[in-house]
C-alpha cells in the first residue's frame, strides 16, 4: 500500500469518514481513469477522487466535473514525514461535507 493510501486510511480511521480504494468513477469518455482514492463524502455531488499526479487527470477534467466529482492532486508523504490528523481535517473541511447531513462527523460541526 503506498504512504498516500495508508494516510488516507488513517485519516479514516481517526477521523470517521468513508474512503473507498480501487474506485473506478463510471465516465464514458474516461474509461481508463484510475484515481488513488474516493472520498463519497466530500467535495462533490459525487464525490473528491484523489490522483498522484496531474497527468492522469488532464485530459479528463471537464469529463471528472460533468460527473459529479471534484477532484484533487496529492503528493506522496516525504520519507519520515509525521501523520498529522489536523492536515487532513483542514482538507476536508475546505473541500466541503457533501454526504447526508446526519453522517457528518462531530468534528466538522463547528
Amino acid at each position: 500500500m503506498s504512504s498516500l493510501r495508508e494516510e488516507f486510511q488513517r485519516a479514516s480511521d481517526d477521523l470517521n469518514v468513508r474512503v473507498e480504494f480501487e474506485f473506478r468513477p463510471s465516465i464514458p469518455d474516461a474509461l481508463d481513469l484510475r484515481p488513488v482514492l474516493r472520498l463519497p463524502d466530500f467535495g462533490a455531488a459525487n464525490g473528491m477522487l484523489i490522483f498522484r499526479t496531474y497527468d492522469e487527470i488532464r485530459h479528463y477534467r471537464q469529463q471528472v466535473v460533468d460527473a459529479g466529482y471534484g477532484f484533487s492532486v496529492l503528493d506522496e508523504a516525504r520519507l519520515g514525514e509525521a501523520f498529522d490528523v489536523e492536515v487532513f481535517k483542514e482538507m476536508f473541511i475546505e473541500w466541503g461535507w457533501t454526504g447526508r447531513p446526519a453522517s457528518k462527523p462531530a468534528w466538522m460541526r463547528l
